[in-house]
């Protein structure tokens, strides 16, 4: 039987369950909704709940059948197998995340968000994912989002958005526990429990602990982190309360902290050991009207690590109504202010300290053309006001004028979706997103070699504007019991944002080395996805994304600058995904290739060339239910090799580790 999306009559029918969820919010009970269309449901791109394939944005969900049964201890481990991601390990803690290319040390250009608030560093505007509070037993699942997406998703989601949805505690009762041990000296230990809060509330908290040595193969650690002892430490708290007031209002309340130590590769390919704490606060309440719904949110996020401190405070306001069956509408305001703080050390390098406030409006036209061709307009304004908070001094070349500077930047995302029969989906869509300068780009200011030069950001840096065409389709299949997909885009980005390069940008008063825009790049690609089930025990997954990509970049000599796009994507990449379960055994086995590639890396006085060869590794867990609740199980990654060169900075290495969970 076809599933439809959340049309009118679907809303009537569901009301029992949930009546209509504020698109700004996550408070949506997930479970009763994938129980009612038989698959993930998202909510995150117009606020109606609508199934994944008919979704008006290319969108992939991760659900919690996948986290359970995936060989992975993190959330990259996670998101390697979906199609069109590019998931560089550098090192055990980081890897680099891309959505349809461009990846980079400290990759950015997605927008990251747990239950709708942004989890990236705005430092570097790069996702930090150590340090992001939540542990996989409590994720209900992970949507990623392809293509340009900040007119539907918020502030500078550029190529993509990966939103993580956790439970909510007013509707899924979590109470785990989770011991795990393995290889490279891999020890985790996790739990959380939820507790009822009234008739129709509930509480939960959550924490998790980890460490593990690092890799020790092929990491040219630079001579200031040879002496010391290389680990990767983790810790995390989340906690999270969801409400019912009554008379149609709700709240959802959360708090996280993480603390991380691990070595890092930063933009330069320069090797660093992190000492990293993160926290948030954030609180949501909304309200449903006979008209509509209104939401609002407001969030702090606070980061402190050697060199940074950095504040994001956010505060936006949304109301979603119907002007009719056949219209959707949502409106929504957002003001932001990110504040940076480069810590002091000296004359040569003085404290500075950098800030922004958006102000942003954005609205989303849904409508249902005819009861099989649906129309998404949506578009979005943000309003950048730059400012210093001290007169920069030392060797920094720009005077305070430089750093009083406004933005105006429009996003735009409109897609079309027909479908053509009862099986068969086709969509269309452009989107214009904004990759907004970070406040280093904007602002570092380093002093070197006794105040000769100058290493920094550059106040007068462009946004850069990325544009996406793409056109998918999308088949129910009934001989595999699943879906075929397919799609193809083409991606252009203008006026790249690169790290400094070997040769000084400005020569006077000193040379001066900055973040700059370098030119531009393109990529065309195309998708392929076909999931299904062979009976209720074994299910099965199978994707393949072909990405080519040609840059246009200002750069006199590749040498002497790490941006090089078009070598470092792999031209083809491929998963292949097989699982078992019954009510006792559960095993699961992953296969990943990726073509070859060529990635720069950090030399003496200059970048060189690494060629990475073209491999495909296996990724495999097996699992027994010692009872109903108690589940033991085995698992490993990379296991066709000891260690094996996927970066230009690092082997990753075989690993195994034993679990042992509980949930009560």
């Amino acid at each position: 039987m076809r599933r439809t999306p959340a049309s009118a009559a679907t809303f009537a029918l569901i009301a029992p369950l949930a009546s209509w969820t504020p698109a700004l919010g996550q408070s949506l009970d997930y479970t009763a909704y994938e129980q009612l269309f038989g698959e993930p449901v998202t909510i995150g791109a117009t606020g109606k709940p609508v199934r994944e394939g008919e979704a008006p944005i290319a969108i992939r969900i991760i659900t919690r059948e996948d986290i359970a049964s995936y060989p992975a201890t993190d959330l990259p481990g996670l998101l390697k197998q979906v199609v069109g991601v590019d998931v560089a390990q550098r090192t055990f803690g980081q890897s680099d995340v891309a959505i349809r290319g461009f990846n980079e040390p400290y990759s950015r250009r997605i927008l990251v968000l747990v239950n709708g608030r942004q989890v990236y560093v705005d430092t570097f505007s790069f996702t930090d994912w150590s340090a992001i509070p939540v542990t996989l037993e409590e994720i209900k699942q992970i949507e990623v989002v392809s293509g340009p997406n900040g007119a539907l998703y918020g502030f500078n989601a550029a190529s993509g958005v990966i939103n993580i949805v956790t439970l909510d505690p007013r509707f899924d009762k979590l109470n785990f526990a989770t011991v795990q041990a393995g290889s490279q000296d891999y020890r985790r230990v996790s739990g959380g429990f939820t507790v009822p809060v009234g008739e129709n509330g509930g509480w939960r908290l959550t924490a998790d602990a980890n460490r593990s040595d690092e890799f020790d193969q092929g990491f040219a650690v630079l001579p200031t982190l040879t002496g010391q002892e290389l680990e990767r430490h983790r810790i995390a708290f989340n906690t999270d309360l969801s409400l019912d007031f009554g008379n149609s209002w709700y709240g959802r309340f959360e708090g996280s902290y993480t603390s991380t130590e691990e070595l890092e590769v930063q933009p330069l390919f320069l090797f660093n050991a992190s000492d990293r704490e993160v926290g948030s606060f954030k609180a949501e309440v909304g309200k449903e009207t006979d008209s509509g719904f209104i939401t609002g949110t407001a969030y702090h996020n606070f980061l402190d690590e050697p060199s940074f401190d950095n504040e994001v405070t956010v505060a936006k306001l949304g109301y979603l109504f119907k002007h009719n069956q056949n219209n959707t509408f949502r409106l929504s305001a957002e003001f932001r202010r990110n504040e940076i703080t480069q810590k002091g050390g000296g004359a040569i390098n003085p404290e500075f300290a950098l800030s922004y406030d958006v102000y942003s409006a954005s609205a989303m036209w849904d409508w249902q053309v005819m009861p099989s061709v649906s129309l998404v307009n949506a578009v979005r304004l943000d309003h950048l006001a730059l400012q210093a908070d001290a007169t920069p001094t030392g060797t920094n070349p720009f005077s305070a004028n430089d750093y009083d500077r406004t933005l105006n930047e429009v996003s735009i995302n409109s897609s079309v979706v027909w479908q053509v029969t009862e099986v068969d989906d086709l969509r269309a869509t452009f989107a214009r997103g904004v990759q907004l300068p970070s406040l280093t780009d904007f602002g570092l200011s380093f002093g070197a070699g006794s105040a000769i030069l100058f290493l920094g950001g550059d106040p007068t840096i462009d946004p850069s504007p990325i544009t996406s065409y793409e056109v998918g389709y999308r088949r129910d299949e009934a001989l595999i019991d699943g879906s075929l997909e397919a799609n193809v885009f083409y991606i252009t980005i203008k006026d790249v944002i690169s790290p400094p390069s070997f040769i000084p940008d400005r020569t006077t008063p000193t040379p001066a080395f900055l973040f700059q825009n370098r030119g531009d790049t393109r990529a065309i690609g195309a998708e392929f996805v076909a999931e299904g089930r062979l009976n209720a025990n074994w299910r099965w997954r199978a994707n393949y994304a072909l990405i080519s990509i040609a840059d246009d970049l200002d750069i006199k000599d590749k040498r002497f600058i790490a941006t090089d796009f078009e070598s470092a994507q792999p031209l083809h990449t491929a998963n292949l995904m097989v699982a078992y379960s019954d009510e006792s055994f559960e095993v699961s086995v992953l296969g990943h290739f990726e073509s070859s590639t060529r990635e720069l890396n950090f030399g003496t006085g200059q970048f060189v060339s690494d060629d990475i060869d073209a491999y495909f590794d296996i990724d495999a867990r097996a699992a027994y239910h010692l009872t109903p609740d108690v589940v033991v199980a085995i698992a490993g990654t990379n296991l066709l090799s000891d260690s094996r060169e996927t970066t230009a900075t690092g082997e990753v290495e075989r690993r195994f580790w034993l679990s042992l969970q509980t949930e009560f």
